[in-house]
């Protein structure tokens, strides 16, 4: 699974259900600057995109067709090089801006960073199956700190799952 970003000049609605026999009943859009998770890919029927997103009714699940997550920029990759905020040794810095960020090895609270603080990935996106809206870590960094923590099996929050799905708004700062 993926955390990625709308990066096109285009809203992705969002369907309940793919292909066939219908898409079912829209329940969503994606808009520009909007962050949410990639779960997979079906191409029985018509193509789609499998996604968890916030929704005006919370955090759920749908489908994305084809013709719109194709479109340049639609489903980059939110937390990866193209977006970091510098690179150290370890890996791609993200910024903590807004709100507390906390840390998890699996699924234990370690450590808590706060605005100004970063957090280090490996540049793939890669966010959980159990939580869809946590990024993979390989550790943080305290500002004014010249070193990283690293953290086994490293997850943060992102809380796009909370309705801080836009660029703007999420936990982590990139170059969106």
């Amino acid at each position: 699974m993926t955390l990625r970003i709308n990066k096109s000049a285009y809203t992705m609605p969002v369907y309940s259900d793919y292909g066939m026999p219908s898409w079912g009943t829209k329940v969503g859009d994606i808009y520009v600057g909007e962050l949410y998770t990639e779960q997979g890919f079906f191409s029985e029927g018509n193509s789609a995109m499998s996604i968890s997103f916030y929704s005006p009714n919370g955090w759920k699940g749908g489908y994305i067709k084809y013709e719109h997550w194709s479109r340049s920029g639609a489903a980059n990759k939110a937390f990866s090089s193209s977006y970091d905020l510098g690179t150290q040794a370890d890996g791609y810095e993200f910024k903590v801006k807004l709100r507390q960020c906390r840390i998890f090895s699996g699924e234990n609270h370690v450590a808590t960073i706060y605005p100004g603080d970063f957090i280090v990935t490996d540049g793939y996106s890669s966010s959980g199956s159990k939580h869809p809206y946590r990024l993979s870590i390989k550790g943080y960094r305290k500002a004014g700190s010249a070193f990283t923590t690293s953290v086994t099996n490293g997850w943060c929050d992102t809380d796009i799952e909370l309705g801080y799905s836009m660029h703007t708004e999420c936990t982590l700062e990139g170059t969106w």
